[in-house]
């Protein structure tokens, strides 16, 4: 397309070599050309402007897109950190019940498997993908758990049976004891006796001074004898 000012020395050209008609019909014609192309470049003109404007809503309109898809990203970011955030609070309150599974005693066994059975009904489906993980643990804890619960309770059988044949043992032992002793004593009284006996026996014999032949030894002997024997059984004994 021709410039403006091109088109213009154009249409002097043409009224001055006389192709425009005879006396003022010529300078008629050059300012309607003049006209027309004042139009056409204010058309000209209001197309650039459309475009230009239409160029800058685009723009417009994608920066907003990429400003929504920024915000809708930043969103599904701190979504995603919320649900994290929320499997690990769940993680972390089962294995805080999971540890005290692991130090249970047979007194706390039955109230702490009760207590995470509780947690997994309360938080097992906010564990995300770490569920199977946690379930895993929390079995293996419980099983543990048990086993180490019966050893303990056979372990205290044990001990308290070794503990009541030791006290029957003792009291077995204590009860001979008495026995031994009360035999012992017996047996002392009945050598004191004995002794006595045998010493009055001989004291006896040495009063009797009439005895002067063997039968009258022999008699007066004979008591003697009997307490010495009797003497010697009990202490023998």
């Amino acid at each position: 397309q021709q410039s403006w000012q091109q088109q213009s020395w154009q249409q002097q050209s043409w009224g001055q070599n006389g192709k425009g008609g005879k006396g003022g019909g010529g300078g008629g014609g050059w300012q309607q050309q003049q006209q027309q192309q004042k139009q056409q470049q204010e058309e000209m003109n209001r197309k650039r402007m459309a475009e230009q404007q239409a160029r800058m809503a685009q723009q417009k309109a994608q920066q907003e897109e990429m400003q929504r898809k920024k915000a809708e990203e930043q969103r599904k970011q701190m979504e995603e950190m919320r649900k994290r955030q929320a499997e690990q609070k769940a993680q972390m309150a089962i294995r805080q019940v999971v540890n005290k599974v692991k130090l249970a005693t047979p007194e706390t066994f039955d109230k702490l498997k009760e207590e995470l059975a509780q947690a997994l009904a309360k938080d097992f489906d906010n564990c995300g993908p770490q569920k199977a993980k946690v379930q895993e643990e929390s079995d293996k804890a419980l099983e543990a758990a048990a086993q180490k619960v019966k050893a303990i309770e056979e372990t205290r059988a044990k001990a308290e049976l070794a503990k009541k044949e030791a006290e029957k043992k003792r009291q077995e032992a204590l009860e001979k004891a008495k026995e031994l002793l009360a035999e012992l004593e017996g047996l002392t009284d009945d050598a004191e006796a004995a002794t006595k006996g045998l010493q009055e026996a001989g004291a006896t014999f040495v009063k009797n001074a009439d005895v002067d032949s063997e039968p009258k030894v022999e008699k007066v002997a004979v008591p003697v004898d009997k307490a010495n024997k009797e003497a010697a059984e009990k202490v023998g004994a």
